[in-house]
């Protein structure tokens, strides 16, 4: 196993340093106002981070693909010691545009990823339909609808995360005719200035306030086939790819972030290492930083390798000790820093915050049954949560005109 990063890779890393110490001091006037970190996001553009997963022929980075995981994760986790929204905003724009670069055609990765080169495109990835406000069913009951063309598409995705200020909305959908996600999960491409577009401000949470993830309102809004990406079920049965391990990058970061502060708060007062409790629950944080960043590097590597189930399994394993770590680095900086820590113009108060919100993002008690069964020799393919391995499926055999035809 190799860990290093690449010269080029390290000085990517670098700059995102300098970045998330720019980002931090504004991180607190975007997280009271629970508004879209505008200045950070100018800076990512300036400095190319917009096209972290846009292929390298494109213009872009190439990461999450190939043998260029661990670099995107490293990023990640770097922004996020600075402001853990404006890394998950960088998450979510990172991933729809990866998901675009796998699963579209030729033409859509020219005209849609080619904008984000041009003039930093934001994209944003909207697929979860729990109602924050209601009882929700747990299923996926927005599809597609055929129409002249292409399709129609009406439904709410909430938790949309950048969609407020994104330019493009990555959906995901049932496919006509379908009825289980494994067979019928589509991603489909809904420009901001579409007919039906609209959002519901909802979004008043106790952390992670500036990702602005607002509810993305879809009414009878047209798709035309050449916003259709991939065949239907793609994002299931083709793309073995998942979004755990930059969940993870961002839990580590934030408790990177609280760390780096509770060292410097001591160095500027050396008199509280005279607390043998203080030392060691220093050393206790620095232990289960690096034990959780080896576990995400590990992670990482067998994505590189192509073994995507094990990959993810290890993924999830990866996200278990990054919650415990940023959960327990974030409250016991309480602890070390005293009363002080508690004014809200320092960071811990936000961390705590973030932490603690994003921790619930992936229910514990349905990720660690996955993987007690996939131990014992349960049936497990990266994918597992959303259903079971079908095969590729296709536009024609549900009787439909098919789109272009994708590269993979």
């Amino acid at each position: 196993m190799d860990f290093t990063l690449s010269s080029t890779d390290r000085d990517l890393v670098e700059r995102a340093r300098g970045l998330a110490a720019e980002f931090a001091p504004r991180a607190r006037e975007y997280d009271e106002a629970a508004a879209f970190p505008e200045e950070d996001f100018a800076r990512l553009r300036e400095e190319g981070f917009l096209t972290l997963t846009v292929p390298v022929n494109l213009g872009g980075h190439g990461m999450w693909q190939g043998d260029r995981y661990l670099p995107f994760y490293t990023v990640l986790e770097t922004i996020a010691a600075g402001s853990a929204s404006t890394a998950q905003l960088l998450q979510i724009q990172s991933h729809a545009t990866g998901i675009v670069a796998y699963l579209g055609n030729d033409e859509q990765r020219r005209r849609i990823l080619g904008d984000v080169v041009r003039r930093g495109a934001l994209m944003a990835s909207c697929g979860s339909e729990a109602d924050p406000r209601q009882v929700s069913s747990g299923r996926v009951e927005s599809g597609l609808r055929p129409a002249p063309g292409g399709f129609r598409l009406t439904g709410v995705k909430h938790f949309g995360s950048l969609a407020p200020a994104a330019d493009y909305y990555l959906v995901y959908v049932m496919a006509p005719g379908t009825t289980t996600m494994a067979e019928g999960y589509t991603t489909v491409v809904v420009p901001k200035d579409s007919p039906g577009v609209s959002f519901d401000n909802n979004w008043d949470t106790m952390g992670m306030r500036a990702t602005i993830s607002w509810s993305l309102k879809l009414d009878d809004v047209f798709v035309p086939w050449e916003n259709v990406i991939g065949q239907p079920g793609d994002w299931i049965q083709h793309d073995p790819r998942t979004f755990t391990l930059a969940y993870v990058a961002n839990h580590l970061g934030t408790a990177q972030g609280a760390f780096d502060f509770v060292s410097g708060y001591l160095r500027e007062r050396p008199y509280l290492m005279n607390d043998d409790t203080i030392a060691f629950t220093l050393g206790e944080m620095d232990a289960a930083l690096q034990a959780t960043r080896t576990s995400m590097w590990y992670a990482a590597w067998l994505w590189e390798q192509g073994r995507f189930a094990e990959a993810e399994m290890a993924s999830m394993r990866a996200l278990h000790s990054a919650k415990q770590t940023a959960l327990m680095v974030t409250t016991k900086a309480f602890d070390v820093c005293g009363a002080r820590a508690a004014f809200k113009h320092l960071p811990l108060d936000r961390a705590l915050r973030d932490a603690r919100t994003f921790s619930l993002h992936f229910r514990e008690s349905q990720v660690m049954r996955m993987l007690a069964e996939a131990d014992l020799g349960g049936t497990f393919h990266s994918k597992q949560k959303y259903g079971p391995k079908l095969g590729r499926g296709s536009w024609a055999a549900l009787g439909l005109e098919p789109a272009a035809e994708p590269a993979h």
